[in-house]
């Protein structure tokens, strides 16, 4: 930012280029409500508006520069609301505006792959009553919506360890064979390592019942997979996702765990 500002001469008040350094820095807290995001904000999108208004951006409003400087901004003012409100329906709903943003901006022949945890992607959110990004997707882009869910069998997996209830670091642990009433208790048994199933011919096969019904699935966050006192999500394969991609064995790929 102060390079940009520097570089293309914009006059921006210096406690307003503090702002953007003190959101960059500040750590999530989620044992204290706080009102930190209602005085950064307004700092952060005032720095937005100078910049939309700048005669380069003016003339070319694809200047990749600019975009790539509005687009930290965006980061920015999304990642201050969930700080000060972090809950799982804000981060989801910050993470669709980043995502709409992105698509608003992008040539309108280029497509868009988006990585992230089932429990974001899916289409359905953890329960009915639930807003994921998923289908927030779903109901702004309809069927150019495509999304893809991942599910695996046995392997390593690793875990966050906390010691008195402070974190104390990550530690592998290791999945046996699957969960009892689980999907992946049935679909381990297929002859491939590695499958895709596309859920709309699933759903018109004699496979239809066993994916339309809700089972558990095992499902791990930020903390990770505890053996001791595992998660599960209960849904069903149809209602969540359009295809699915399942992987008997999985390895954690860290070489620092």
């Amino acid at each position: 930012m102060r390079n940009f500002v520097t570089k293309h001469k914009i006059k921006i008040e210096k406690k307003l280029i503090k702002a953007v350094d003190s959101c960059s820095e500040k750590q999530t807290d989620y044992s204290k409500k706080n009102t930190w995001a209602d005085s950064q904000l307004p700092k952060l999108e005032e720095i937005e508006r100078v910049i939309q208004n700048h005669p380069i951006y003016l003339s070319d409003n694809n200047n990749v520069e600019f975009l790539n400087m509005l687009r930290a901004l965006n980061y920015l003012k999304s990642y201050t609301i969930y700080v000060q409100n972090p809950k799982g329906d804000v981060r989801d709903k910050q993470m669709f505006k980043n995502l709409v943003w992105s698509m608003d901006h992008m040539e309108k022949d280029k497509k868009a792959f988006i990585w992230a945890h089932n429990e974001h992607i899916n289409k359905k959110g953890q329960n009915n009553n639930s807003i994921n990004l998923g289908n927030l997707l779903k109901k702004k882009y309809n069927d150019t919506y495509y999304a893809v869910g991942f599910d695996f069998g046995i392997g390593v997996l690793p875990y966050y360890k906390l010691n008195k209830g402070k974190p104390s670091g990550w530690e592998r642990q290791k999945l046996e064979k699957p969960y009892k009433n689980t999907f992946a208790e049935i679909l381990i048994n297929a002859k491939s390592d590695i499958y895709f199933i596309d859920m709309e011919m699933a759903s018109e096969n004699e496979m239809s019942n066993f994916f339309k019904s809700d089972k558990k699935h095992l499902t791990s966050g930020g903390a990770g997979f505890n053996i001791k006192n595992p998660l599960f999500i209960k849904s069903n394969y149809i209602d969540s996702f359009d295809g699915l991609i399942f992987i008997k064995s999985i390895t954690y790929t860290s070489s620092k765990i």
